[in-house]
């Protein structure tokens, strides 16, 4: 039997949700635990939102909302990211895009200062 689908290669296209769930596993292994990246995507209507959290099991599991994208649900891209540390969105139109104002946000000073209050007042 002959197929017509022209079934694209996807192996190589990381997703906004991989991408942040990337980012949520390197914070844990990086803080030992001491601070965890959750992501949660969730369908609403036509659109999905993707959040990045930081969650301080120490802190009665304290949960702080970093980020969150929005995407229609077909189309990874156009998209807008939403930075909560910095109050301020991105529109966002490709993979490196995406990349480019994730590297910015979570690298930012404002992020370091969180995560220094959030690891000092998580010690054991």
């Amino acid at each position: 039997m002959t197929s017509f689908w022209n079934i694209p290669n996807v192996q190589e296209i990381k997703t906004p949700l991989s991408l942040l769930r990337e980012q949520s596993s390197i914070l844990y292994e990086q803080t030992e635990g001491r601070l965890i990246g959750e992501t949660q995507a969730v369908g609403t209507g036509d659109n999905i939102i993707i959040d990045l959290k930081i969650i301080v099991p120490a802190l009665n599991k304290y949960t702080y909302t970093v980020l969150q994208y929005k995407q229609q649900a077909i189309l990874l891209y156009p998209g807008k990211l939403i930075s909560n540390l910095h109050r301020e969105s991105y529109e966002i139109n490709s993979e490196e895009n995406f990349i480019e104002a994730l590297k910015y946000i979570l690298s930012s000073k404002e992020m370091k200062t969180l995560l220094l209050s959030l690891l000092s007042q998580a010690k054991t």
